[in-house]
């Protein structure tokens, strides 16, 4: 007969039928997946294969969906940096000519003072225009 009991953190914890002969009772522990809201169960939290910073979701789905979140903000992160350095038209022209002439983005950057991935996004950035 299945036991059911309220875990310290409000999760609903369901024994295992069967466990109370193995030493120390299994639970299952009730979760809500973040990403979707299904509910579903685990058995041991340590050994649960879809986590996302020690949340626990409850498909292979959920957990991509949550780390290309992730890394969406991530790379807004760096494009927002690379944005606030202001660079002037002749500079961005400079380097595009640069790049064309076969020179690579570390040795434009230093030419100008600047990172390869400031230059890279400016020169793409010129391009597309």
């Amino acid at each position: 007969m299945r036991q059911k009991k309220q875990g310290a953190d409000g999760e609903k914890k369901t024994s295992l039928p069967g466990s109370s002969e193995v030493a120390g009772a299994h639970w299952l522990t009730e979760r809500k997946c973040p990403e979707c809201g299904k509910s579903f169960c685990v058995v041991d939290m340590e050994a649960w294969a879809y986590k996302s910073k020690e949340k626990a979701l409850c498909s292979w789905h959920c957990m991509r969906a949550v780390e290309k979140r992730q890394a969406e903000k991530a790379v807004k992160r760096r494009i927002g940096s690379v944005e606030r350095v202001q660079l002037t038209k002749e500079q961005v022209q400079e380097m595009t000519a640069m790049a064309e002439q076969g020179k690579g983005w570390a040795e434009i950057g230093r030419a100008f003072g600047v990172n390869a991935q400031l230059v890279r996004y400016h020169v793409q950035k010129a391009k597309v225009k």
